[in-house]
């Protein structure tokens, strides 16, 4: 069993991924939400339409993570355990991502 202050620099550890994550997910879909989308305009993506969805949503879930692993890390900070609610409620999120991400492969 870890002691309090353990879990204090673990969750201090998790605040700094956590912030590293959201900064630099965030930081990428912005650049490539104003990315321009004209056919044949520099630096547009080259397939159809769709083929940006999958990735999007693969950042999205990292920028997720990144906000789960701040609000754990400030938990733990300040209360020197886990939280299980938490716990529970990022398994459960997680199980739902990947059922939809194997349901829309399918389905493709």
């Amino acid at each position: 069993m870890l002691g309090a202050e353990s879990y204090r620099r673990r969750g201090c550890a998790l605040v700094i991924l956590g912030l590293f994550l959201v900064a630099f997910t965030g930081w990428f879909i912005i650049k490539e939400a104003n990315r321009p989308t004209a056919p044949g305009a520099l630096g547009s993506a080259v397939g159809d339409t769709v083929s940006p969805a999958p990735w999007l949503a693969f950042l999205g879930f990292f920028l997720f993570f990144g906000v789960v692993s701040i609000a754990s890390g400030a938990w733990e900070m300040g209360h020197g355990r886990p939280n299980p609610k938490l716990r529970a409620i990022v398994l459960a999120l997680f199980a739902v991502f990947m059922a939809v991400a194997g349901i829309a492969s399918f389905f493709r």
